[in-house]
């Protein structure tokens, strides 16, 4: 009993610890459980640790460094928890960062500095190392202790893999369908493709940008605020800093198609839906090679590394002119596996100034990511104390510096200028802004995650009627998916017969009842759980693991096509969108 007793103590105790670390986390389905069982097996190991050094070599030497090796999986455990809302042991297999890259040690530092607190390994490690240690000094080891800590280990394995079914009787006949049909998910991941044959050229556009620049913001949602003032968004703090505010198109029902960035980015640079093969989207010209038959220098600039999910391989094959990434001068990571970002702009800015006309360049911004980055070779005002607020002054002042540059050369009224977030964020309704632990967006589709910032400045020349028509279309349902499109037909780009974009030309007129897909793992990107949205105008079914609901619908259209279950039968209609479905619903009902 003593021994059942020193165990219990330890699972406790470090249970305690994990949930402080973990106070924020409303994410994770079933996590509370999980995290029990771990904690017991974490208790277990460590008295059966304990207790083997006492009876084959009393000594504390040798039970020291395998405790440390047990905290250690327990510390890895707690921040996948806290990032991704799963266990370490669910997602170490999907884990974009291989291993044996040339960075792969200074990714893995990076990561350590950006978001291990370090509070947690001290108080893992005490309760971890201490506890046992204290208890053996009044429990005599033998087969008590032995058989107590076995019995942990095997009762806390079936508590963390235990599934609890749930009830299913009152599914609507489309969820019967989703729960019989196949989950499984051909893996195709990113890689270099050649292109031939892609596209053609049409005959000339009667309007042709002198600049084409396409900034993507990491985590930027719709509502994140400007740095200075929360009642005024980012986006129109972005406009007021062009001097053109006017100028700009807001559009009022965007939708990221993947909180994802791994998803997103190739998804806009070719224009493949998340929800289409990877087949296709390593047949989809890049925007870079479009532009680049229009007789554009081509620029791609990142505070990124690009040596993660296969991104580096699948841009090389990409007609890119001039590269820059986190590696091109080998300076340090200053947030995630981003250096820091306002060199990445000051770049693009230098060879924007440097180089004639016409260019097309893309500026992919990392300061926004989870932690954010806190310093930066630009001055940042001393008012500024929170995390978020001084990562959003940065891609503040680095637009305004791509906007300056422009004007400068006389190019801004003749440029087409997109920003957009690649997702939002899930925050509090009263967030602390240097707390880097909400829910998993990996998991989780909420409206701020979802809405990402878009905004578009057509070019001063565009024609009236296509002018107009991008407006209206700011009125409708949009998504990343319309901008590779969008560009294709400003340039007078004519997709291989065998070829379609799913997106549609923001250029032309769009119907009111177009069906759009968010998807978080797909053919060229694996994890351990899904999340599907579905958006039919402003009407949505939304399947994940963020509430108890299995689809958290909105109407806000009515007519047939909009109703719930008319949007879950459009998803059994697309194969991937069907796939991620089942497995959602599956593990939903423990089946």
């Amino acid at each position: 009993m003593p021994g059942v007793l020193s165990i219990a103590g330890i699972a406790l105790a470090e249970l305690a610890i994990r949930r402080a670390f973990l106070r924020r986390r409303i994410g994770g389905f079933w996590s509370i459980r999980q995290q029990l069982g771990i904690s017991l097996v974490l208790a277990g190991m460590a008295v059966l640790v304990v207790t083997a050094a006492a009876l084959a070599a009393p000594s504390v030497i040798v039970a020291l460094p395998l405790l440390a090796a047990i905290a250690a999986c327990d510390i890895a455990d707690a921040v996948s928890f806290r990032y991704f809302g799963v266990s370490v042991g669910e997602t170490i297999r999907h884990l974009p960062v291989s291993p044996l890259g040339p960075h792969a040690f200074k990714a893995a530092m990076a990561y350590i500095h950006s978001f291990l607190p370090k509070k947690y390994p001290i108080a893992s490690c005490g309760v971890l190392i201490a506890a046992p240690l204290i208890a053996s000094r009044w429990l005599p080891p033998g087969p008590e202790l032995i058989g107590s800590g076995a019995f942990a280990v095997v009762l806390g394995v079936a508590t963390a893999v235990w599934r609890r079914r749930a009830p299913h009787d009152d599914l609507a006949v489309v969820e019967r369908a989703i729960v019989l049909a196949p989950d499984t998910v051909d893996r195709h991941p990113l890689q270099r493709c050649e292109r031939p044959g892609a596209f053609t050229l049409a005959a000339p556009p009667q309007s042709v940008p002198g600049t084409i620049l396409l900034v993507i913001l990491e985590s930027a949602g719709a509502r994140l605020p400007s740095s200075q003032d929360p009642k005024l968004s980012l986006a129109d703090r972005l406009r007021q800093l062009s001097g053109a505010f006017e100028a700009w198109i807001a559009p009022v029902n965007a939708i990221s198609n993947s909180s994802c960035t791994d998803v997103v980015l190739p998804s806009i640079l070719t224009g493949a839906a998340p929800h289409e093969s990877s087949a296709k989207l390593h047949r989809l010209p890049f925007l870079f090679d479009i532009a680049g038959a229009r007789g554009y220098r081509t620029g791609f600039f990142t505070s990124s590394s690009l040596d993660w999910a296969g991104l580096g391989d699948f841009f090389a094959g990409a007609r890119i002119d001039t590269l820059f990434t986190a590696e091109t001068d080998d300076l340090p990571y200053v947030n995630d596996l981003g250096i820091d970002d306002h060199i990445a702009a000051r770049r693009l800015a230098e060879w924007l100034d440097a180089g004639a006309a016409p260019a097309f360049a893309v500026l992919y911004s990392n300061a926004l990511h989870v932690p954010y980055q806190r310093d930066s070779e630009i001055a940042i005002p001393d008012t500024l104390t929170a995390r978020r607020d001084r990562a959003t002054y940065i891609v503040e002042r680095e637009l305004a510096l791509l906007f300056e540059t422009l004007e400068a050369n006389g190019r801004f009224d003749d440029a087409l200028v997109l920003v957009v977030g690649d997702h939002g964020e899930l925050f509090y309704d009263d967030p602390d802004p240097d707390d880097a632990s909400p829910p998993s967006r990996l998991t989780a589709l909420s409206e701020t995650i979802i809405r990402p910032l878009f905004l578009i400045k057509p070019p001063s020349d565009l024609g009236t009627a296509f002018r107009d028509t991008l407006r209206r279309n700011g009125e409708r349902l949009i998504g990343h998916i319309d901008i590779a499109p969008t560009i294709a037909d400003l340039l007078g780009v004519n997709l291989a017969a065998d070829l379609r974009y799913a997106g549609r030309s923001l250029l032309r007129p769009l119907d009111d009842d177009r069906v759009q897909y968010v998807l978080t793992t797909n053919e060229w990107r694996s994890w351990p759980r899904s999340a599907v949205g579905i958006f039919r105008g402003r009407s949505s079914a939304i399947v994940d693991y963020l509430d108890d609901r299995l689809c958290r619908y909105h109407g806000a259209d009515a007519g047939a096509g909009f109703e719930r279950d008319a949007l879950l039968a459009s998803g059994l209609g697309e194969p991937l969108v069907q796939r991620a479905l089942t497995r959602i619903y599956k593990e939903r009902l423990g089946l």
